[in-house]
C-alpha cells in the first residue's frame, strides 16, 4: 500500500471473504468444506462466509490454541490431518452434566472413558469452548493421558 501511496481498494487471500466465495462459487461447491491447520486463515476464512471447516493438527495448531481459540477462529470440527475426509466426524454432545465425544467424557472436572486420542481431545476443546474446564485443566489431563497438547 505504501508504493502507491494508498490502501488496497480490497483484500482477497485467506482470511477476507472475496477469495473464499470465489473458490466456493468456481467449483459449484453444494456443501463447501475448508480443511486447514491454522486457525487465523483457514477457519477464520471458512467462519468469515459461514462455511464448515476442519482443523487438522497435523500441521502448525496445537490442542492448546484450540482451547483457546475465540469463537470467530473455531473449526467444525478436528481431526489428525486430511484422510479425514473420507470419514463420518462424531457429534460432540453437551448437556447439564457432561461433554463427549464417543467413549470420551468430561464430567465434572476431568475425562472419564476410555475412548481414543482425537475424541479426548474433541470433548477437551468443548470442554473450554463451553466453559465446562480451563485450558490448563484439559492441557494438563490430556498429557496425563500421553496426548501432545503443544
Amino acid at each position: 500500500g505504501n508504493a502507491i501511496g494508498r490502501k488496497p481498494d480490497v483484500v482477497a487471500g485467506k482470511p477476507e471473504v472475496p477469495l473464499m466465495q470465489q473458490s466456493i462459487d468456481r467449483a459449484e461447491a453444494k456443501r463447501p468444506i475448508v480443511l486447514g491447520d491454522r486457525l487465523d486463515t483457514d477457519i477464520w476464512g471458512a467462519n468469515n462466509v459461514g462455511i464448515d471447516s476442519v482443523c487438522v493438527l497435523s500441521g502448525v495448531t496445537t490442542v492448546r490454541e484450540l482451547c483457546d481459540a475465540p469463537a470467530y477462529l473455531r473449526p467444525t470440527y478436528i481431526a489428525w490431518d486430511a484422510a479425514c475426509l473420507g470419514d463420518s466426524m462424531p457429534a460432540v454432545l453437551v448437556d447439564a452434566d457432561s461433554v463427549s465425544c464417543g467413549e470420551v467424557s468430561w464430567v465434572a472436572d476431568g475425562f472419564q472413558g476410555a475412548g481414543d486420542a482425537l475424541d479426548a481431545i474433541r470433548v477437551g476443546v468443548a470442554a473450554v469452548w463451553h466453559g465446562r474446564a480451563t485450558t490448563d485443566q484439559v492441557c494438563d489431563s490430556l498429557a496425563a493421558r500421553g496426548i501432545a497438547v503443544g
